[in-house]
């Protein structure tokens, strides 16, 4: 007969094996099929207008494709280029105004929007750093983005300290705490990004840590 923990070993190398293969294949899998449909949906608004045109009669199907991606390309970097703009941002926000009091589309564009807005936060919220706070109670720590400093009517320097929500980092609190209450990391802000949105899944093996003060000390020494 077999060993009853010898199987269980077996059953939970499998498992492990299973697991990390899933994580692998899943994002990349997603990724060929998000672009995939991207291409289909750009060909298929852009090819017929194409084909209409008399320079592009003789074309393949694949050349107006290709034809119509890089078209699709070149008008989304002019959108962002417009939007960099004080006036392009305005028109941005009008017409986000507008959309938000259709009902169904209103539910639909915040979902995305949402979700967009986390991939991105890195790049828009302009987090300095990534540190340990004890909250909510002494003793328990969690994952905060430094955003800057602010000093108060006493002249004692203050950290802008965001508290995010797991899995969705685009909520939760800012407070403003003293330097050397916070934990200094070795966490790239796309780590603690990582850590919020997978619940702690994805996360470095190990985390160095050392007090804002000692760091403070060890700069000036």
């Amino acid at each position: 007969m077999s060993d009853p923990q010898e199987t269980s070993r077996l059953e939970h190398h499998i498992r492990r094996r299973l697991v990390s293969g899933f994580l692998v294949i899943v994002p990349l899998w997603i990724t060929f099929v998000v672009l995939r449909m991207l291409f289909h949906v750009m060909a298929s608004l852009l090819v017929p207008i194409l084909d209409d045109l008399p320079f592009f009669k003789d074309r393949s199907d694949q050349a107006l494709a290709l034809l119509a991606v890089v078209i699709f390309l070149v008008t989304v970097y002019a959108i962002g280029t417009i939007t960099a703009f004080v006036m392009g941002r305005r028109f941005v926000a009008i017409g986000e105004r507008v959309i938000m009091r259709i009902p169904v589309v209103k539910s639909i564009y915040s979902a995305v929007r949402q979700v967009v807005d986390t991939f991105s936060i890195s790049e828009k919220a302009q987090f300095k750093s990534v540190v340990l706070v004890q909250y909510p109670r002494l003793g328990l720590h969690v994952i905060a983005f430094v955003t800057g400093t602010i000093t108060d009517s006493m002249g004692r320097k203050l950290v802008k300290v965001f508290i995010p929500h797991a899995p969705n980092p685009m909520s939760g609190f800012l407070q403003l705490m003293a330097e050397d209450e916070l934990i200094c990391t070795n966490l790239t802000v796309e780590d603690g990004i990582k850590m919020i949105v997978s619940i702690g899944v994805i996360s470095p093996n190990r985390i160095e840590l050392c007090k804002k003060a000692d760091a403070a000390q060890e700069k000036a020494s």
